[in-house]
């Protein structure tokens, strides 16, 4: 397990704090992990966890991922938590000019179109919970349960989310941090604040 911290794009966890950066494996050579480090005294080589993060974590290391959310350099704290606090209108994710820009479900396909639009316009997701969902239903693996969706939601939540050693787990701890940051974008978009789509970001 790991746990995960959105941050401004100019925030330097060294200046603050005595960590080590976390490591994967790429094409048979180890390299940084794009947003991990560890707490914890660690073995090192040039820097870096000599432990891969996924070898790591069998060993009971905690990795911390400082992820950078770009949207946060151009908010202060009290605009950011009045939005945190008031329920946007999810009805606006079912509306091309906003989903265009939206984090997660922006994704086209081979033709131009939204590739989860007519998703949104089914479910019509009314709360931070149900947009979690469908966080987690378009992913691999969980898009047979689309249709299911509003005949069971209790089945299909169990399903989206249940742990298979077979396949990748979308956890819906991260599916709940990704709905809220839509929904935060969703008060920027309809108030008509100027930002780059880019700066919805993680990465």
């Amino acid at each position: 397990m790991d746990i995960d911290f959105d941050l401004p794009s100019n925030f330097d966890a060294k200046k603050y704090f005595n960590i080590v950066r976390a490591s994967m494996i790429n094409n048979g050579e180890i390299e940084p992990h794009p947003c991990g480090v560890y707490f914890e005294n660690i073995p090192t080589i040039d820097g870096l966890s000599a432990i891969p993060y996924k070898a790591a974590e069998t060993m009971d290391y905690q990795k911390i991922d400082f992820l950078t959310l770009k949207m946060l350099d151009h908010i202060d704290f009290d605009t950011l938590q009045q939005y945190r606090q008031t329920e946007p209108d999810w009805s606006q994710l079912q509306q091309e000019d906003i989903l265009q820009h939206v984090m997660h479900l922006s994704t086209r396909d081979s033709e131009g179109k939204l590739l989860y639009l007519h998703i949104l316009q089914q479910i019509k997701p009314r709360t931070m919970e149900e947009v979690a969902d469908i966080l987690a239903l378009i992913r691999p693996g969980n898009s047979s349960y689309v249709e299911q969706y509003r005949i069971n939601t209790k089945y299909v939540r169990e399903q989206i989310y249940k742990q298979r050693d077979d396949r990748y787990t979308f956890k819906r701890s991260h599916a709940l941090s990704y709905a809220q940051n839509i929904g935060i974008q969703i008060h920027f978009l309809v108030s008509k604040f100027k930002i780059n789509y880019n700066d919805f970001l993680l990465y």
